[in-house]
């Protein structure tokens, strides 16, 4: 009788789906301050996060997956970015930190949750990313910091076409699916490692 009520219900799902993943590519209004967090995987993402917390546009930056398999090691880091006297003392006070943990976009959105859950923080969360990940990453980031609002800033990189963004609107919607099961099995309480 009513066969058509999946269908449309699965339409309407389908159009907000895929209006979040359109807003999410936005970088969204910031004030200077916050603490910027860049999952790794592309070097123009850490340079401009570097770029920020060096110019004083941000009051901290943490770095996930930085490790072998995202072209880096904490121990090259420094070298690998040509920091400058500042952002080596930012490195050495904290200020600039290092996760090394993390290999894809939903251990990245872990390992900072994990390293706020150690160093709490009220100051705004900034992600800095390329445009074409910010709609997967803030979802994530979100869903792992319970809801706790995530600034964003896109990074435009290489322009992307219709399959690009077909691609990147499926694995959005698949880690949205995953992270709503683990967030209904309790799945991030038990992730975070000493």
């Amino acid at each position: 009788m009513y066969w058509w009520l999946p269908v449309l219900v699965a339409a309407i799902v389908f159009a907000v789906a895929l209006a979040d993943f359109h807003e999410r590519t936005q970088s969204t209004n910031m004030d200077d301050g916050g603490l910027g967090v860049v999952f790794t995987g592309q070097f123009v993402r850490v340079r401009e996060g570097l770029e920020l917390l060096q110019n004083g546009k941000l009051d901290g930056l943490f770095v996930t997956g930085v490790n072998p398999r995202a072209g880096m090691t904490i121990e090259g880091f420094a070298n690998q970015f040509s920091l400058d006297g500042k952002l080596r003392n930012d490195l050495s006070e904290g200020i600039l930190v290092l996760g090394s943990r993390a290999d894809n976009t939903f251990a990245n959105a872990n390992e900072v949750r994990c390293w706020l859950l150690r160093n709490p923080t009220h100051l705004p969360i900034v992600l800095i990313t390329s445009s074409d990940h910010m709609p997967r990453a803030s979802l994530l980031l979100e869903f792992s910091l319970d809801g706790r609002r995530v600034e964003r800033m896109s990074v435009f990189d290489d322009p992307s076409d219709f399959r690009d963004y077909a691609r990147e609107f499926g694995k959005y919607l698949v880690a949205y699916a995953i992270a709503t099961w683990q967030k209904l099995s309790g799945a991030y309480s038990a992730q975070c490692s000493a």
